[in-house]
C-alpha cells in the first residue's frame, strides 16, 4: 500500500507534502546499474555514515526522510552481511551504528537467508534503535554472525533475490 502511495503522489493523485526543492532519492549520487555487486556494497557501506545522503518522500500526507544507503543494502540484501557486520564491529558513531542495524535488520531478511539457509536473525523491535539499544543489538548480531557467518559466507548467494530480473 505504501507503494501505491507513493506512486499516486508522484503521478499526481495525492498532493506532495515535500517542499520544493527538497532532496528527492533521484538527486542523490548513486551507481552506475551495471556496477558490479562488491563495488555497489562498497559504495553504500561508505555512505551509511554520511548524514547529508538522505532524501524526502511523499507517504500519505507526510515527508519522510529515506536513508537510501541501508534501503540499497536492504535490497542487495545477503551479499552485505560481511559488510555491515564488519562496521557495525568498528563503527563508534551513534548515527551509523544506527544505518547499520536498520541495514541490517533489513538485509537480514533475505530469503537467502531465512528460507535457503534456515536461520533467523536477531530480533529488533525497532527500525532505527535509541543509542541506548545500540550496545545489546551490537552484541546481538556479533554472536549470530559469530555462529552463522562462516556459514553464510560459504553459500553462493549469487541466486536472485525474489522478484529480480536475474
Amino acid at each position: 500500500m505504501m507503494l501505491h502511495l507513493i506512486m499516486l503522489a508522484s503521478m499526481g493523485g495525492l498532493a506532495n507534502p515535500c517542499p520544493e526543492g527538497v532532496r528527492d532519492v533521484s538527486d542523490l549520487v548513486h551507481p552506475w546499474p551495471d556496477t558490479d555487486i562488491g563495488a555497489k556494497i562498497q559504495f553504500y557501506v561508505e555512505r551509511l555514515g554520511d548524514t547529508s545522503y538522505v532524501a524526502f518522500r511523499p507517504l500519505e500526507d507526510l515527508c519522510v526522510e529515506w536513508y537510501e544507503a541501508p534501503e540499497q543494502l536492504a535490497i542487495i540484501g545477503a551479499p552485505a552481511l560481511p559488510d555491515l557486520i564488519r562496521v557495525l564491529a568498528e563503527s563508534e558513531s551513534p548515527y551509523e551504528v544506527t544505518q547499520v542495524l536498520y541495514a541490517l535488520k533489513l538485509a537480514g531478511q533475505d530469503h537467502r537467508i531465512r528460507l535457503g539457509l534456515g536461520i533467523e536473525t536477531p530480533r529488533q523491535l525497532a527500525a532505527y534503535p535509541e543509542p541506548d539499544e545500540h550496545a545489546a543489538l551490537r552484541h546481538a548480531w556479533m554472536e549470530w554472525w559469530h555462529s552463522y557467518g562462516a556459514g553464510i559466507e560459504a553459500t553462493d548467494l549469487a541466486m536472485p533475490q525474489f522478484g529480480s530480473e536475474e
